[in-house]
């Protein structure tokens, strides 16, 4: 696996994508989303994005190398 860049991952709600240092009441350890409230340790909502900021590299590494590009995954291709 790739590294993932850590910044502002301890910000962005991973069920929502909301990314705001609102999310981090007085910078806190606790993380509350402003859009959808979702709360969960500050260290944990980073490690989940990080997980999942990983997960999205491999498969983009894996789609090019396939020779398949796919911008959004709901949203059909033309191929040419």
């Amino acid at each position: 696996m790739d590294k993932v860049d850590p910044a502002y991952t301890s910000q962005r709600c991973p069920v929502c994508g909301n990314t705001t240092k609102d999310n981090r009441p007085n910078h806190g350890e606790i993380f509350k989303c402003t859009n959808c409230e979702y709360t969960e340790h500050a260290d944990i909502v980073g490690a989940i994005n990080i997980l999942l900021n990983g997960i999205v590299k491999d498969q983009e590494k894996y789609l090019e190398i396939q020779g398949l590009l796919v911008n959004q995954s709901n949203v059909p291709q033309k191929l040419e």
